[in-house]
């Protein structure tokens, strides 16, 4: 009962970002929430994190950085996220939108999916290691449906987001950080807004 309470909290946490945003606009002033929803709610992730006594957030390890074969597996990772970024079809929006994109969801995705969500899945007791990976990637995945909405084209990202979350998740395994999946995170994102751009510009030449 308790193993299927957590995966059931989980999995609320996974569409955190559309519940509480449902329950604000319910307030009588939702200008203020509109313009800086996006850092109430990754307040409220850090205070999530930080309450949860697994969380990576309350024991950040830079034990990875001596280990040679660990940072060449996460630098292939990384060109890797390049590549997923080229073709992954994000699109620019505006200045403050591509900061969110690029810093803001990164991290604060990373303290959520893999700093908790993943740990509780690992010490829920009903799986192990590969299956808490698969089904974290997979919430992860899903999750971006909230983002996006429910339209075809949102396969796409939501199919991006699980790969990008099973090697996220892998990796954080590994290193027990999630400074490694954070910077990953940057990198996909960066690069596919980066790969965004170019194509803008190129198109207006």
């Amino acid at each position: 009962m308790e193993s299927l309470i957590s995966i059931i909290g989980c999995c609320m946490l996974s569409f955190l970002y559309i519940i509480l945003y449902t329950i604000l606009m319910r307030l009588k002033d939702t200008k203020f929430i509109k313009k800086y929803y996006t850092y109430i709610w990754a307040v409220l992730i850090l205070i999530i994190a930080l309450i949860y006594p697994d969380s990576l957030l309350r024991k950040i390890s830079i034990e990875f950085f001596y280990n040679k074969k660990i940072i060449i597996e996460i630098l292939k990772i990384a060109v890797f996220a390049c590549v997923l970024g080229y073709v992954s079809g994000y699109k620019t929006v505006n200045k403050r939108d591509d900061f969110d994109f690029c810093i803001i969801f990164p991290v604060f995705e990373e303290i959520l999916f893999r700093g908790v969500i993943l740990f509780i899945l690992v010490n829920v007791g009903l799986l192990n290691d590969k299956y808490a990976v698969v089904l974290s990637a997979l919430l992860f995945g899903v999750m971006h449906f909230q983002y996006f909405g429910l339209k075809k084209e949102s396969i796409r990202y939501v199919v991006f987001a699980f790969i990008g979350g099973y090697f996220f998740a892998n990796i954080v395994l590994i290193t027990q950080s999630i400074l490694p999946s954070i910077f990953l995170h940057m990198v996909f994102n960066i690069s596919a807004i980066g790969f965004s751009r170019y194509r803008i510009k190129k198109s207006s030449m």
